[in-house]
């Protein structure tokens, strides 16, 4: 397939896309092998690999969340881009 430098591909195809990766690379397939297939840069596909999937299979973004108690202490969670977020 050819590939069309620049073109923006659907969130909903990433994440597909992302996920016939993660289980290809199980399966011991390269990220090279099946990008070239597709027509998308290995690239793309190990960044949207490494996103977390949404409910809705888009793979990026804000997902609601719902607080039950108050944090007895300092709670740190890490960003997909590695960044530490404190709080309480």
């Amino acid at each position: 397939m050819k590939k069309i430098a620049g073109t923006r591909v659907p969130r909903g195809l990433c994440a597909a896309i992302a996920a016939y990766a993660r289980n290809e690379r199980i399966a011991g397939a390269s990220c090279r092998m099946f990008a070239e297939q597709l027509g998308v840069s290995a690239e793309s596909i190990r960044r949207w690999a490494q996103r977390p999937a949404r409910p809705d299979g888009s793979g990026d973004g804000l997902v609601p969340v719902h607080v039950l108690a108050e944090a007895a202490h300092p709670v740190t969670v890490w960003a997909p881009s590695g960044d530490p977020v404190e709080g309480r």
